[in-house]
């Protein structure tokens, strides 16, 4: 039951054309380097692993006899496009002190990919794309993966954990599967922080995943482009925290499953978010926001886009804000026009602004006007609502 333990650098190199079998008297075996690069075959082992230093397989494969196998790994790990890894119905644990990079570009065959580091703080940084498209469960326990510019393909389940962050860099990519689930566990964190230039990308590109943080996680985005959500879209909870510093600023959110809405509050937090897009809805989304909590607030400033403003929001108790940093004119040109009983009202577009929001008032000269009593994106809106038998006045202003 006691590991085999070589020295502390130990370097296995596997080379060759055939099959070979590294038989071990040991259920685990502890190695500092291994580097396959085998022209054919494969490298058959019947031990667990740990591995200190690093995992390179530039070649072939490492392939475990026995199902359910584990390697944990202590340093780097490198599967290069002619490489795998396979152990069938196995795990593949990255723990380190130590900064340690994980690059997969060839197949990796486990059952569960884990971040275990031994801090909160250690980061597990990608140094090339990462292919974990056929592993079915991600989890990242502990510690913090690390896109940094680069793409990483996730299975089925990306799991976040307690003392566990993700991290998505400028020009980073997280490609969900199709019907896949991003949960952020109690107390995790996410963040997506791109640049003006170089944004960051969650999407999926075979068809619709779900973003769920728990309550108590933490959730921070700036410049990242969010796209391909399943129809709750960008979806927080009550408890969740939104970071102040990265409220989901210049970020754009696009290309949601039909019929849903691209980003959904819950929470109570009051979020202040600037420079958000909404490309036109060419993908069939009902809303673009829907806040559906009698507290909380979310203020959208300088928004921008065909799908922004509040004519395509779903805000039942006015928690949703549309406003603008700089001045905007007040429209021009007010007209009402009396159709079929209905006043119908037009004006000029007002510079800047992406939602106007319409008054009536029996007093001209009433220095409270009340709430609105509709507001649109559009430079027309007609009333339907008016009681009959009294000479209305409108006022109609632009945020």
């Amino acid at each position: 039951e006691t590991p085999l333990n070589t020295l502390g650098n130990s370097h296995i190199i596997q080379d060759g054309s055939l099959d070979q079998t590294l038989q071990f008297a040991y259920p685990t075996v502890q190695l500092a380097y291994i580097t396959l690069q085998k022209a054919g075959g494969s490298v058959l082992t019947n031990s667990n692993a740990i591995v200190t230093q690093l995992l390179s397989i530039l070649s072939s494969s490492w392939t475990g006899t026995a199902t359910g196998q584990q390697m944990t790994l202590t340093g780097d790990l490198a599967i290069e496009a002619g490489g795998a890894l396979n152990l069938p119905g196995g795990q593949l644990t990255m723990s380190s002190w130590d900064p340690a990079q994980i690059r997969v570009l060839g197949t990796l065959n486990v059952n569960s990919f884990n971040l275990a580091n031994n801090t909160a703080t250690a980061v597990l940084g990608l140094s090339g794309n990462c292919n974990l498209a056929t592993v079915p469960v991600i989890n990242v326990n502990t510690g913090v993966l690390d896109l940094g510019a680069y793409t990483l393909q996730s299975g089925p389940t990306l799991n976040v954990g307690a003392d566990g962050k993700l991290l998505l860099g400028p020009g980073s990519r997280l490609e969900m599967a199709a019907g896949a689930s991003l949960n952020l566990l109690a107390y995790s964190e996410f963040y997506a922080l791109g640049s003006a230039s170089n944004p960051a990308t969650l999407t999926s590109p075979g068809g619709y995943y779900a973003f769920n943080p728990s309550n108590y996680s933490m959730v921070g985005a700036q410049y990242c482009v969010f796209e391909k959500m399943n129809s709750s879209g960008i979806n927080l909870p009550v408890r969740v925290s939104v970071d102040p510093l990265y409220s989901f600023n210049y970020c754009v959110f696009q290309n949601g499953a039909a019929g849903g809405t691209l980003f959904r509050k819950f929470s109570t937090q009051a979020l202040v978010v600037t420079g958000a897009v909404f490309p036109a809805n060419t993908w069939g989304s009902s809303y673009n926001v829907y806040h559906s909590n009698t507290s909380g607030s979310i203020t959208f400033v300088d928004a921008s886009g065909a799908f922004a403003g509040s004519a395509f929001e779903n805000d039942p108790y006015n928690r949703v804000h549309w406003t603008s940093s700089g001045p905007v004119d007040p429209p021009q040109n007010l007209s009402v026009t009396i159709v079929a009983g209905q006043a119908q009202l037009g004006w000029s577009a007002s510079a800047g602004a992406s939602t106007y929001r319409i008054y009536r008032s029996a007093d001209p000269y009433s220095s409270n006007w009340g709430s609105p009593v509709g507001s649109t994106a559009s430079t027309s809106w007609t009333d339907g609502s008016a009681p009959a038998g009294t000479r209305w006045f409108y006022r109609v202003t632009a945020e």
